[in-house]
């Protein structure tokens, strides 16, 4: 069983985040059709960061940026505290900076772009969303392993 989870994670990451990244602009990237929560597209943003994505919640780490095309959300993703503290203590001193944004645009319910690095010129910023899930597949293979070298079988 856990075997088979961390063989499927494993799988779903390798498709989720794969390509070479490329310069776009927002309308460019809004007028790709073949995108899902799955099938992404690797892009590079150059933009001002505008305002948190959910106006006046304090801890919202999602934020919008816009170039000179449009505007799109940059979805932080990280585990749950760290993005309480990026929202928190970070995301205002970033509103109003003009960013390089590298990332996988998705288009779910709302048209986003996953960060994967916010680059300010003075600092580069990466959530470890992608870490994380990394280390829940190794566990996984681990207790897979164990349980199998038990002799432990979990129908």
């Amino acid at each position: 069983f856990f075997i088979g989870v961390g063989l499927g994670s494993l799988m779903k990451m390798l498709f989720t985040y794969r390509g070479e990244f490329k310069k776009y602009k927002v309308r460019d990237l809004l007028a790709k059709v073949k995108v899902s929560p799955i099938r992404s597209v690797p892009a590079i943003l150059e933009g001002r960061l505008m305002g948190r994505a959910v106006a006046g919640y304090y801890l919202g780490e999602d934020m919008v940026l816009q170039d000179d095309t449009g505007f799109i959300i940059i979805d932080y993703k990280g585990d749950t505290l760290s993005e309480i503290l990026f929202g928190a203590f970070k995301v205002s001193s970033l509103i109003g900076r003009d960013v390089v944004i590298k990332g996988y645009y998705r288009r779910e319910v709302i048209p986003k772009v996953e960060l994967i690095e916010l680059d300010t010129g003075v600092e580069k910023i990466r959530p470890n969303f992608r870490l994380w899930w990394a280390i829940g597949i190794i566990s996984s293979f681990l207790l897979g392993a164990i349980f199998f070298l038990l002799g432990w079988v979990l129908m």
